[in-house]
């Protein structure tokens, strides 16, 4: 057995009220109508001696409807305990000399419920804490910390499960709800095949710097915001203004040189476009949070419990941080533990996150497939629900290759979209990758990257320009 500190046994006397115990115990036996209560009234309200009594009045309860104190003392001689008679008559008198009515058992029930939470949190903190000392993991004790945490918060015990016909239920009651509120990628691939913005999904973006990975999950955003939905934009490289600038250019189609360059205000028509694209985001206000100082997982947790967003975008995975105590880790472990993270706060918050990641350097000119693919952590694939992966196509056979969903192309007609896309000033032809998708089928089509005003255009979104 642990040793139990001067201080740990001040704190177990501090969160207990005896007298409540006594009196409540004392009621049930003097008002056999209140033993109804015993049906749902948990065992860890009540400790030591008291938490022994109650056991044995429960079972005994589940025998007989009013429990007498002959047969609760029958019942306790099953538990070997040193609880004689005289002990409950003692509770019985208790209940008079304290002058505690029938009509006060609920509050006293509260009074036991705040202790026994307040409890639980004291031993949730204790074990977190002689788990972390021993060598485990800070980042695993801190989720585990969290989701027994949101058990006391919202007076659930962690280990409560909900049974098959609950779960069989709620899938029914979803079904009933048709597909009206489901959020939409915007994109035809991604809807089609992975049935939209799912809660509690974990999709990755990868592709080579300069490729569209964050335009691409800029214009998801914006699309998720259209269809009232609330997105989260975590973005370790660029300030909060920096990212508002680029969804105002996308919206008003503004190249964003000019913002550089500052030339937006001295332009009529360029100001008019700026004034309408920023009341179109003046109506997200509440809805579109952009984050640049979270730099590790449980900081990302803080804002997803508190913003509750239907969407986390996160530009990019690999600039994430260790947790702290984590900092001797190499970058490979680093990104295995980030990505663990994610996927255990997605399930945890039912969210659906879009995380970015960088791609190998040694893969240049080939069509991107599998794990091996992503830069510093073949765990990042195995962890995530669904992989897209943007690639500049190198040659004709690709760009031909991206354009069979559509129809096809001829030889003449890829290399010109080759020689443009050489260019990197105009709108450059990618293949849209979905190379893992959990519940649907891989698929590849070609997507129209406007690089002036970070537009990203599947072949539905070319018809609707």
């Amino acid at each position: 057995m642990d040793c139990i500190t001067p201080n740990e046994l001040k704190a177990v006397d501090m969160l207990t009220n005896k007298t409540a115990e006594k009196t409540t115990i004392g009621i049930l036996l003097t008002e056999p109508e209140t033993q109804t209560i015993l049906d749902t009234m948990p065992i860890s309200l009540f400790t030591d001696i008291e938490q022994t009594i109650i056991k044995a009045f429960k079972n005994a309860h589940k025998k007989v409807e009013c429990v007498t104190l002959i047969e609760l003392m029958e019942e306790l001689k099953k538990y070997n305990s040193n609880i004689d008679i005289s002990t409950l008559s003692n509770l019985t008198s208790y209940v008079t000399e304290s002058t505690l009515l029938k009509s006060q058992l609920n509050n006293n029930l509260k009074i036991l419920s705040d202790l026994m939470q307040k409890r639980k949190y004291f031993e949730y903190l204790k074990k977190a804490t002689e788990k972390v000392l021993s060598g485990s993991e800070l980042e695993e004790q801190v989720f585990d910390l969290i989701d027994k945490l949101e058990g006391l918060k919202t007076n659930n015990d962690i280990n409560n499960s909900e049974s098959v016909s609950d779960i069989i239920a709620e899938i029914f009651n979803d079904l009933q709800e048709g597909n009206e509120n489901l959020i939409k990628f915007g994109y035809s691939l991604l809807d089609n095949n992975i049935g939209g913005v799912k809660p509690g999904d974990y999709t990755i973006i990868g592709a080579k710097s300069g490729v569209g990975k964050s335009t691409l999950a800029m214009n998801i955003a914006y699309n998720v915001l259209k269809q009232g939905g609330k997105v989260l934009y975590i973005n370790r490289e660029m300030s909060k203004k920096s990212v508002m600038c680029r969804f105002i250019a996308m919206l008003s189609e503004i190249p964003m040189i000019k913002f550089r360059t500052k030339e937006i205000a001295d332009n009529e028509r360029d100001s008019r476009k700026f004034v309408r694209a920023a009341n179109i985001l003046n109506t997200f206000d509440g809805k579109l949070i952009i984050d640049n100082d979270s730099s590790c997982i449980s900081e990302i947790v803080k804002n997803v419990r508190d913003f509750k967003p239907d969407l986390v975008v996160i530009d990019y995975l690999q600039l994430l941080q260790s947790e702290e105590g984590q900092k001797h880790e190499n970058s490979e472990q680093r990104l295995s533990n980030v990505t663990r993270g994610i996927r255990n706060m997605t399930l945890k918050y039912n969210c659906h996150v879009l995380a970015l990641v960088q791609l190998n350097n040694s893969f240049n000119g080939v069509m991107p497939h599998g794990e091996n693919v992503i830069r510093q952590s073949s765990s990042v694939y195995q962890d995530a629900t669904n992989v897209i992966y943007l690639h500049d196509p190198q040659d004709i056979e690709q760009m031909k290759r991206i354009h069979n969903s559509i129809g096809g192309i001829d030889d003449n007609a890829a290399a010109k979209m080759l020689e443009r896309n050489l260019k990197r000033d105009g709108a450059s032809k990618y293949a849209f990758i979905l190379d893992k998708v959990r519940d649907g089928a891989p698929g590849i089509e070609p997507l129209t990257f406007i690089r002036n005003n970070f537009r990203m255009l599947d072949n539905e979104g070319l018809k609707n320009i």
